[in-house]
């Protein structure tokens, strides 16, 4: 394998780093090898507005999620989700977890007699915007409320 010095444009800065060539045995040079890591995690932070809202009520009203956006924060490989729902206690509760670009997935639970645990576990499909899951399951004394898991879409401006 021959390696070659790479000046690499990202998102209008330049960014120098060694990009990995594979040759052939004629000597002719393959496409480098992609660096998924090359877009910056910091750069997915942001408010996202989901392609379909998420709508769900059960428990007598004790439990309703209506979520049109999800805001992302990040710092290192830590990702933090809030939603724009008003609740309260809001739901989903703020969800916590990691991203290794592309991938994501953050949780949280809201402990009672019922637990209501929400997921959002996704990739990054371009820089302003991801695909991924939400998922909703509740554990415990919870009425009526039973376990979604909706695909969803999130872009941003």
């Amino acid at each position: 394998m021959a390696w070659r010095l790479a000046a690499v444009g990202l998102l209008g800065c330049g960014r120098i780093g060694i990009d990995p060539v594979v040759h052939d045995a004629t000597g002719k040079a393959d496409a480098p090898v992609v660096d998924a890591t090359a877009d910056a995690p910091g750069s997915i932070a942001g408010v996202y507005t989901l392609d379909q809202m998420i709508d769900y009520t059960c428990a007598a009203g004790l439990v309703t999620i209506g979520v049109t956006t999800f805001t992302f924060a990040v710092g290192g490989t830590s990702l933090t989700v809030t939603s724009n729902d008003a609740g309260a206690p809001q739901q989903p509760c703020t969800m916590p977890g990691t991203v290794t670009y592309p991938m994501f997935d953050v949780t949280c639970t809201l402990a009672g007699s019922c637990n209501e645990t929400y997921e959002l576990s996704g990739m990054m499909t371009g820089a302003k915007s991801w695909s991924g899951t939400f998922t909703a399951t509740y554990t415990g004394t919870c009425l009526n409320c039973t376990m979604q898991s909706d695909p969803r879409t999130g872009t941003k401006p």
